[in-house]
């Protein structure tokens, strides 16, 4: 609580007293450290930190961003299946999903474990949704996937049974839902680290990756202002 005028006053005029009081028996060695009692003084008596205060702005600032966030990831949910759905029409694909990283338990010394999960998938009639399959994915299973994405922006892998086996642990579990072939489509944030994935799967052996690479790019820039 703030004192009242001429309390600030009488307890101003006392510790400039008691500093000048000091610097005289003292001499000027004591002077800078006068100054700067008489600063600290003069900023805890004039305009005291209120703690309860802070908290309590605090509080509200996360609330909102809180909120903030929620309202933008019900938007997402809102949009998301539609700009997929026109991907996956428009290149004539099985199926169009999105893969958000996340983090969730930590290790003993308090480094977190990042995940990949399903978040969003359009489909075709004929094909079944795999949503449920792809959660709580370790990142590190697919660390080849994601150096390539990071060195060339993307990951194409045509003929799936054929492909390399640094890929197996992909493309053993997409062949078996169907897939053939992939366009694995990185969205990078602002410190250039991947947050999300973009797939873009088919039934066919070779994917139309030079179309779909001059037409994307429209997509992904929608797809990332919805959830970064």
């Amino acid at each position: 609580m703030k004192l009242p005028i001429p309390e600030i006053a009488t307890a101003l005029s006392n510790a400039f007293s008691k500093v000048v009081g000091a610097v005289k028996r003292n001499g000027v060695l004591m002077s800078t450290w006068g100054v700067i009692l008489f600063l600290v003084l003069y900023t805890f008596i004039i305009n005291p930190i209120n703690v309860n205060e802070i908290l309590k702005e605090k509080k509200i600032e996360m609330e909102a961003q809180h909120n903030e966030n929620v309202d933008k990831r019900l938007l997402a949910d809102q949009l998301m299946p539609t700009i997929l759905e026109n991907i996956r029409i428009k290149h004539n694909l099985e199926r169009v999903s999105l893969l958000e990283m996340h983090n969730s338990t930590q290790n003993m010394n308090g480094v977190s474990f990042l995940y990949l999960s399903m978040i969003y998938e359009e489909v075709a009639d004929s094909v079944d949704y795999i949503t449920d399959a792809y959660q709580y994915q370790r990142t590190g299973n697919f660390y080849e996937l994601f150096n390539e994405m990071r060195k060339n922006g993307y990951v194409i892998l045509n003929n799936m049974e054929d492909q390399d086996p640094k890929y197996a642990r992909i493309t053993k579990r997409m062949v078996k839902n169907g897939t053939h072939s992939a366009m694995f489509i990185p969205i990078f944030n602002q410190n250039m680290r991947i947050d999300a994935v973009l797939v873009l799967s088919s039934s066919k052996d070779v994917i139309n990756a030079a179309e779909i690479g001059r037409n994307i790019a429209k997509n992904v820039a929608e797809i990332k202002k919805l959830i970064l």
